[in-house]
């Protein structure tokens, strides 16, 4: 038998029907849509799977914040709230850097030098106002404050995608970032992105009380997170144990990517030195 909801819709019925068509952000992918094809033009072959990257990334940016996903976040429960904030700081900054053209990579890169940009895209810089950005919206005060005013709420939203795709730029493509950092820079600086993310998770897991009241009482799929057989202390705990293990095992991934590829290159440097020994000196016969 399946779950109802009073007056006999079912619960995949109400949720695959309500998704939000907010002009501001199909203003906002339909921008990034063009922007791809604009700047793709410029490299010489543009790669079918930066395309398809790029497309992703579009298409979770879709599935974050305009499918049911987001009526759920918002009104019933902090688990959907904890998956959005996973996409917005982990997958889709991770596709949109993949698929970015070379092109594009370039000019932010010539606007990340700017005397006044220069501070916040640094990677120490990036990396303390990322950090206190996921911090401050995760505090109660500034959480529900979000939820109930939808300027803020986008601001918040914004906040979390532009800085975690600055924080991702010097991992994901290295070779297009200002400020390369070597691989075992790159394997801390990805830790301590575990870190955080996993103490935030932590904070709210092991919370002894509700930390966002708007749970408490859904005023929207009221008997969804019942008809699921979650308590809000049930909620509160699975969010705040999606935080705590996601950002940790994404960065984790990373980590080991870098050191393959720092490994990788370590072992080619060594081969191509044993070479270079090995042959004889110039003028002198074998």
């Amino acid at each position: 038998m399946g779950r109802y909801f009073p007056g006999g819709l079912p619960v995949d019925s109400l949720l695959l029907n309500d998704w939000t068509l907010d002009p501001s952000i199909l203003t906002g992918i339909l921008g990034l849509a063009v922007v791809y094809t604009v700047t793709a033009r410029a490299d010489e072959r543009p790669s079918r799977w930066r395309l398809t990257a790029w497309t992703l990334g579009l298409a979770s940016l879709v599935f974050a914040l305009m499918s049911p996903l987001d009526a759920l976040s918002d009104h019933t429960l902090l688990t959907a709230h904890m998956i959005q904030h996973l996409f917005l700081l982990l997958v889709i900054p991770t596709f949109l850097l993949i698929g970015a053209p070379d092109r594009l990579l370039t000019l932010l890169g010539d606007l990340a030098r700017l005397r006044f940009c220069r501070w916040l895209c640094m990677p120490v810089g990036i990396f303390l106002f990322a950090t206190v950005v996921l911090w401050v919206w995760h505090v109660p005060t500034f959480y529900e404050a979000a939820l109930h005013d939808n300027l803020l709420h986008v601001f918040e939203h914004l906040g979390y995608l532009v800085t975690a795709t600055l924080y991702w730029w010097p991992v994901l493509r290295p070779g297009n970032y200002p400020w390369p950092i070597a691989e075992p820079i790159q394997i801390f600086y990805l830790f301590g992105g575990a870190l955080t993310s996993s103490m935030v998770g932590a904070l709210i897991t092991f919370s002894s009380a509700v930390l966002y009241p708007t749970y408490i009482h859904p005023t929207v799929f009221a008997g969804f997170r019942s008809a699921l057989g979650m308590t809000v202390f049930d909620d509160q705990t699975i969010g705040g144990l999606l935080m705590w293990t996601a950002g940790a095992v994404w960065c984790f991934v990373a980590a080991m990517i870098v050191f393959g590829r720092w490994f990788g290159r370590e072992a080619d440097d060594n081969a191509s030195s044993t070479i270079e020994l090995d042959l004889p000196p110039k003028g002198v016969s074998s």
